[in-house]
């Protein structure tokens, strides 16, 4: 993995990452890819929206449709193998071209079906088996204090997620699973604090069938719902094909504000320096879910840091609610301990320096919840600021998470998208 002085230079990471790989783009405004490009597209045709996927989605809560990229697919998870054999996550993939045009068509086929845009909650996934690698366990991706009032009056959500399969997804390598809404009795309702929501949908052993596995070839696309609940599974050892996706949540401004600063300049092909800030916020806010060294996520903070000017305050907040936490994670893997001296004004200055950057000043709304987040985790507390995840951080269930925690005020509302 490159310093981020070296990526955070336009010039030669642009050089870095063509070099990484060739095949694929970095030209920012256009693409060149052997797909054809929304941008450049000299017809103009009216969206069309299938019935087939609009029923599907209204009553089930998904569908799956062949988006039609050619070998785009199979380019990015080529770019993906060639990124992780140089140190860096997969979500690194979105420093291309490719992947933008991909998030294009995406944003073509969930615009007119759901009123739904890309909000910037993008990430990329490499998941083999013989790496002991496994998909995300059961989880909805929002839980809105108020169901009703996320979806819109049609019944369409106001969030929305594809999963597109850049290589074959099966049950044997990693494919996703999912409870239809049909079989849900919390997708409309809510959840309850007294049992797991996948316990409740499957309360004997008939229930079990109403899991469905959803393997698709390279190119499709997996659309659904905030509320669907669903995984991926554990793939057999020994398979010779890794489960690679890449996943873009899309949602009205009035539900889940965007992650872009200006989202109708800025898309749909971002500058260089905002899909380098847009991955590195996202490994900070998905920490959780990927082992980070303390220098990976030393190189994370401090791109974020330098870009975060082009995300909106929201994304902001997002990010800094989870960057304590990341960082604490991140040295514990290291074999350091964050918080062996307690209340240490001199290590409470180190972990602003690490946190912050250079752009830590005092004063700011940010940079007091920085000191009360740094309060909390110096003092030894594992509730940071009630910045914890949703009911299944890392695998835990409802009942596990209330022994763990008493206050279940203290659980956001609106959870992280997990894949």
């Amino acid at each position: 993995m490159q310093p981020s002085s070296t990526l955070l230079d336009q010039t030669s990471g642009m050089e870095y990452f063509l070099k990484t790989a060739p095949f694929l783009h970095l030209d920012l405004t256009t693409t060149t890819t052997t797909t054809p490009s929304t941008s450049t597209s000299t017809t103009t045709t009216l969206p069309t929206i299938d019935p087939e996927e609009q029923r599907r989605l209204l009553q089930e809560g998904y569908f799956t449709a062949d988006l039609n990229v050619g070998h785009l697919s199979s380019r990015l998870a080529q770019g993906i193998a060639k990124l992780r054999a140089a140190g860096f996550p997969a979500s690194f993939i979105l420093m291309f071209d490719e992947a933008w045009e991909l998030s294009s068509k995406i944003d073509s086929k969930m615009g007119p079906l759901t009123g739904n845009t890309n909000n910037g909650d993008m990430l990329a996934w490499d998941i083999d088996p013989n790496r002991n690698e496994v998909g995300f366990s059961p989880h909805r991706d929002r839980q809105p204090e108020n169901i009703a009032l996320s979806f819109h009056a049609n019944g369409m959500p106001k969030y929305s997620t594809a999963w597109v399969a850049l290589t074959d997804a099966t049950p044997e390598n990693s494919c996703l699973y999912v409870i239809p809404k049909e079989f849900d009795p919390g997708y409309m309702t809510g959840d309850l604090d007294s049992i797991d929501p996948l316990r409740r949908c499957l309360p004997d052993k008939h229930g079990y069938q109403n899991i469905r596995a959803l393997p698709v070839p390279s190119g499709t696309g997996i659309f659904f719902s905030h509320r669907i609940l669903h995984w991926g599974s554990r793939g057999r050892r020994k398979y010779p094909t890794p489960r690679m996706a890449l996943s873009m949540a899309c949602s009205t401004n009035d539900y889940e504000p965007c992650y872009f600063a200006n989202p109708s300049e800025q898309l749909p092909f971002p500058s260089y320096k905002v899909r380098l800030g847009l991955i590195c916020g996202q490994c900070i806010c998905y920490h959780e879910r990927f082992q980070f060294t303390g220098t990976e996520m030393k190189l994370f903070v401090e791109v974020w840091n330098a870009t975060k000017h082009h995300f909106s305050l929201f994304y902001h907040k997002k990010v800094l609610k989870e960057v304590i936490p990341a960082v604490e994670e991140a040295l514990h893997r290291d074999g350091l301990n964050p918080s062996a001296e307690v209340g240490s004004a001199g290590q409470k200055d180190h972990m602003k320096g690490v946190v912050g950057g250079t752009n830590y000043s005092s004063g700011s709304e940010d940079d007091d919840m920085l000191d009360a987040a740094l309060d909390a985790m110096l003092d030894g507390g594992d509730d940071t600021m009630g910045f914890h995840d949703d009911f299944d951080d890392m695998g835990e269930g409802v009942e596990e998470m209330a022994k763990r925690s008493k206050d279940e005020d203290s659980l956001p509302t609106a959870k992280r998208q997990k894949k």
